[in-house]
């Protein structure tokens, strides 16, 4: 008999990689309909195939798996790369160039609407149970910590110890790391971004990171594409 046991997975920034997710996905996790999958952001830029990346989350959707998208800082400057040149100047500067050519358009505004949808439906924040789920960090100077959801996508260089999560942890990317730093943490602030995308680039050997939330257990594939 299949077990319906359900398990939680926090995937890190994926950056256009999307031969690794699917192994990841597919012959790492296994993932069923049974589980919960979190993606923290940053689908597209600077990687081989943002829209490979989009394709694979869509089907999932579609084929009734759980998923849940947080908006990463490069899908919000691509969202915003349509309202002025120098929006559009930003976005080109941190990879957007890879985004257009993979989606074979010029503009954000000449998306196809499903793709539109997709990146103008993801969310500053999750919590699920006593995890928080953002994208680069939280704004730990507000007594609200939900306000900032600028700090959502951007924040960085804040304190790994935060008091004021209480009981709960805060689950994030956007920040470069180490796999074995990753898979070291031990404070409530807990990245899981292991640069997949950079696969040697400032001494960072690329992985795409999942964390299953409920056993508390690392699992990561080095970048294939």
């Amino acid at each position: 008999m299949k077990s319906s046991k359900k398990r939680i997975f926090a995937i890190g920034d994926i950056h256009g990689c999307a031969k690794t997710l699917t192994h990841l996905l597919f012959n790492v996790l296994h993932i069923t309909i049974d589980d919960l999958i979190y993606f923290l952001g940053d689908y597209i830029d600077r990687g081989p195939d943002s829209k490979g990346v989009i394709d694979t989350i869509l089907a999932l959707q579609r084929n009734a798996y759980s998923v849940k998208c947080v908006r990463g800082n490069h899908e919000d400057l691509f969202i915003e790369s349509d309202n002025s040149p120098s929006a559009f100047a930003i976005f080109i500067q941190n990879g957007g160039k890879t985004t257009l050519k993979s989606f074979k358009i010029s503009s954000y505004k000449e998306l196809p609407h499903n793709y539109m949808q997709f990146f103008e439906s993801t969310k500053s924040h999750f919590i699920e149970k006593n995890f928080i789920l953002t994208h680069a960090g939280l704004d730990f100077e507000r007594n609200d910590i939900f306000v900032n959801t600028e700090a959502m996508m951007w924040s960085r260089g804040f304190d790994r110890h935060q008091p004021k999560l209480g009981n709960r942890y805060l689950i994030h990317g956007h920040t470069p790391m180490l796999l074995e730093t990753i898979v070291q943490q031990n404070q409530n602030c807990i990245n899981i971004d292991a640069g997949c995308v950079f696969n040697g680039k400032n001494n960072i050997k690329g992985y795409l990171v999942a964390l299953d939330l409920i056993n508390a257990k690392y699992h990561s594939v080095e970048r294939l594409d």
